[in-house]
């Protein structure tokens, strides 16, 4: 094929010159392309100034500013992880902001709350008539009373007391009354 195209550009004797094949293949900036169309250079003062707005190329648009989607977690957080008083063992990733809690503190928390709610319900249970069943049973079986029946037989104790002393205030206050009279 390329022998029949040397052939065809007048090649028969194979003598082409070097400069004839560079020709050829030369790029664009070498030589001056052809113009089909002549170019008319006008003044910018002959032309309306509508068509002179609108030759002007429009001003680039802004950047889009980019939003930050998902749970994006800077690099530059600070995090702890313990305390020199705490067992490595109990060391945990926290936030800089949050505070470390002694886990012997929290578990004495814990208790406290457990324990404010079981003094709720012991006083609940002291007024009704099951506790006192359920005593009359353990004192028969002879076997040892939980601590919350314990505790239920000091809270009926302490109102009785309180009851008797009402009782005595309001015979004393009548017997006054009576001897006003």
């Amino acid at each position: 094929d390329f022998c029949e195209w040397v052939a065809n550009l007048g090649g028969d004797t194979n003598n082409i010159e070097e400069s004839t094949i560079t020709s050829l293949f030369a790029s664009g900036y070498e030589t001056k392309p052809a113009l089909s169309v002549p170019i008319h250079v006008v003044d910018l003062a002959n032309i309306p100034h509508e068509l002179r707005l609108s030759a002007m190329c429009p001003p680039p648009p802004p950047p889009e500013k980019s939003t930050i989607t998902g749970e994006y977690e800077p690099t530059f957080v600070k995090f702890r992880y313990g305390a020199w008083y705490l067992a490595p063992k109990t060391w945990k990733k926290l936030g800089y902001c949050e505070p470390l809690e002694d886990p012997t503190q929290l578990k004495v928390h814990e208790m406290s709350e457990a324990k404010k709610q079981s003094k709720a319900l012991t006083e609940e249970l002291a007024s009704m008539h099951a506790s006192k069943a359920f005593d009359d049973f353990i004192n028969r079986k002879n076997t040892r009373k939980p601590e919350f029946l314990v505790e239920i037989a000091e809270i009926k104790r302490q109102t009785a007391l309180e009851e008797e002393q009402r009782i005595e205030t309001e015979t004393l206050v009548k017997q006054r009354k009576q001897s006003v009279r």
